[in-house]
């Protein structure tokens, strides 16, 4: 509410306070920090929708939360209804199949060998790797290494003069045995001097 007098205004209502306002009037600290912190009309109005829109996302959540646990209790009872597995079969049970070569291989070794088969087969490997018809180059005396031990030509002497005897698996395993127990170790072979059989030893 305006007071004019010769169109000037000279009093108005203040609508905080309810008090009349004129030049030089200003309205108390407490009552300004009050107003301003009061929300327009707007300000309430766009709170109300918000509060108001939030209703149905709150329910739509809740609907989501109650169809997965449906669905999860779903999933359970068809675990649950699946037929159980057959045993698996126990580690005795299972077989390893071994071809009649090296089940000979390793009848020979263990048979010449005894207890230091496991040595005898890792010599073997390092030095023609397993290969009965292996000849090595010639050695720094002219003499070649032959067979599966590579058995040296000086040792022909165990075949009867026969080199070729010594191409048979059996018989270069047996000529080996021989050196092994004249030397009563296994220096006769490099390999065993320089450790390089330890990398085939099981």
């Amino acid at each position: 509410m305006k007071i004019k007098m010769n169109g000037k205004t000279i009093k108005k209502i203040d609508r905080r306070t309810n008090k009349f306002w004129c030049k030089g009037y200003t309205a108390p600290k407490a009552t300004r920090k009050r107003l301003r912190t009061q929300p327009k009309g707007n300000q309430r109005g766009i709170k109300v929708l918000f509060a108001c829109s939030l209703i149905p996302m709150i329910a739509l959540f809740l609907t989501g939360c109650v169809e997965t646990r449906d669905a999860m209790n779903d999933k359970v009872e068809q675990v649950e209804a699946v037929e159980e597995l057959p045993p698996s079969p126990k580690l005795e049970e299972l077989s390893v199949v071994v071809t009649p070569e090296e089940k000979a291989e390793g009848d020979l070794f263990d048979k010449y060998f005894g207890d230091e088969a496991n040595i005898a087969r890792a010599i073997a490997q390092a030095e023609s790797g397993m290969r009965e018809d292996a000849i090595s180059k010639p050695n720094w005396n002219g003499t070649r290494d032959r067979g599966i031990m590579q058995i040296n030509d000086c040792h022909a002497d165990k075949v009867g003069g026969n080199l070729d005897a010594l191409l048979d698996k059996e018989t270069n395993i047996r000529v080996a045995k021989q050196i092994r127990d004249s030397w009563e170790s296994w220096n006769a072979w490099t390999v065993f001097r320089t450790n390089k059989y330890l990398d085939y030893l099981n």
